[in-house]
């Protein structure tokens, strides 16, 4: 039986178009990261939070908050997780997005950060600018 070359042509073709795309994709997404802190410091200076723009666009800051570890040691943030009650979180590690949720939610509610978790970690508010079309 021979084998079907079309098939491997276009497997081919497609892998090869993935990588160019992939290729596309990192390079808009590292001139969006050049960019970002100063058009979000522009709307700050402005005392602004959104810009409105043709085409039904606005731009606007999105604060996002992601834990920020002041230790580098593990063991230490495994156990003051544990102790703060979120050993939900801890298998081997903990999931980061998970906690960063967590860190969202105690913000949202207007709740500290337990006592416990302030030694090793801090709430660390990231900035990032979204595009939406309306």
């Amino acid at each position: 039986m021979a084998l079907d070359t079309d098939r491997f042509k276009k497997f081919a073709r497609l892998s090869l178009a993935k990588k160019k795309l992939k290729a596309k994709h990192d390079s808009i997404g590292r001139d969006l990261d050049k960019m970002m802190p100063q058009l979000i410091e522009d709307l700050i200076n402005e005392e602004v939070d959104k810009i409105s723009l043709k085409g039904g666009i606005t731009v606007f800051i999105r604060p996002q908050i992601w834990p920020k570890w002041k230790t580098e040691d593990k063991r230490k943030r495994v156990e003051a997780l544990k102790e703060a009650g979120f050993k939900d979180l801890v298998e081997e590690g903990f999931n980061t997005n998970s906690l960063a949720a967590i860190l969202r939610e105690l913000d949202a509610t207007g709740k500290d950060l337990p006592e416990v978790l302030k030694e090793v970690l801090e709430a660390n508010t990231v900035e990032k600018l979204i595009a939406v079309r309306y």
